[in-house]
């Protein structure tokens, strides 16, 4: 049985995209200690302070 070799990999790509996963896990985990049922959740415009409807607004004009 012939073995074929990996095609080589990019360090900087793979490192970029470890990067990118831990930064996406870490968001993950911070929302999940921020929230305790489901109606920490669903957001309903609390605490987003004034950019967040601002900046979709801006998006639909």
């Amino acid at each position: 049985m012939e073995v074929v070799p990996m095609a080589e990999v990019n360090s900087f790509y793979l490192g970029t995209f470890i990067v990118y996963l831990l930064i996406v896990l870490a968001i993950g985990v911070w929302g999940y200690t921020k929230t305790s049922d489901v109606m920490d959740f669903w957001a309903f415009g609390k605490d987003m302070g004034p950019w967040l409807p601002h900046g979709h607004l801006s998006q639909i004009s």
